[in-house]
């Protein structure tokens, strides 16, 4: 098995508690996939494997939505991947950077995994 990553997925979401909902605050996802990239690997040929293009338009599109928690937003992306790509292996962390919290906190994290 390969793995497939996007990392560092970014884009300004509504999500979060209060006053934090009102502005978009910047999220970052990291997709992994377990993949059979042995055939596009061997023949170049995109049509045997996964599309980084199809990929990204499906995290981008769920982030689109209005979310609470990091949770709701990280469990949609996990199960829109898994359905529509049926990976053997499949990790979604979703990162709020500088969360709102007293002190200095790098991020706030969330994985979901196969």
């Amino acid at each position: 098995m390969e793995y497939l990553r996007l990392k560092g997925i970014s884009r300004r979401v509504r999500i979060g508690l209060g006053s934090e909902k009102l502005k978009r605050v910047r999220i970052v996802v990291d997709v992994e996939m377990g993949v059979d990239a042995g055939e596009i690997g061997k023949t170049d040929d995109l049509s045997k494997g996964i599309d980084y293009r199809e990929l990204h338009k499906e995290v981008f599109e769920e982030m689109d939505g209005e979310y609470t928690t990091i949770e709701a937003l990280g469990y949609h992306i996990f199960q829109r991947i898994k359905d529509k790509f049926n990976p053997q292996h499949l990790s979604v962390i979703v990162k709020k950077p500088y969360p709102p919290l007293e002190g200095e906190v790098e991020s706030a994290e969330v994985e979901f995994r196969l």
